[in-house]
């Protein structure tokens, strides 16, 4: 059992290594079909990525209602842009407590003799950096 890298719940994989099909509150989630985060995190930062400019964009259309003086504003838009930029912190706060999980590792060896060990491809990246 493996963690999917949108929702973090534990999945099955299925025969060619990508996560199995999954819903989380009714709806497909978008982690279905991509590797877990214990191998890749590129559909994390991919999905970010998309959902940002989505909250930019919708607050922007949002904000020029406001600015025109707009008698009717359509309910769906600003839910819209709510769930966006709820999304978008929510995956953002994912993708920086993953990214921070090799120090997380260091701090638990130091306090503890024992922690979780963070993915080899995290690892690598903090070895690379200078």
């Amino acid at each position: 059992m493996t963690r999917c890298q949108i929702c973090g719940r534990r999945r099955n994989l299925r025969r060619d290594g990508m996560m199995a099909h999954h819903h989380v509150r009714a709806q497909t989630c978008p982690g279905t079909g991509f590797p877990p985060i214990e191998q890749d995190d590129g559909r994390l930062v991919q999905l970010l990525a998309e959902t940002q400019e989505q909250g930019r964009r919708l607050t922007r259309e949002l904000a020029a209602f406001y600015d025109r003086r707009a008698n009717y504003i359509d309910p769906a838009l600003i839910a819209a842009c709510s769930r966006a930029v709820s999304l978008s912190l929510q995956l953002e706060r994912r993708l920086t407590r993953h990214r921070a999980w090799p120090a997380r590792f260091a701090r638990q060896m130091e306090r503890q003799g024992w922690g979780d060990p963070p993915p080899d491809y995290l690892r690598q990246r903090m070895e690379a950096r200078p």
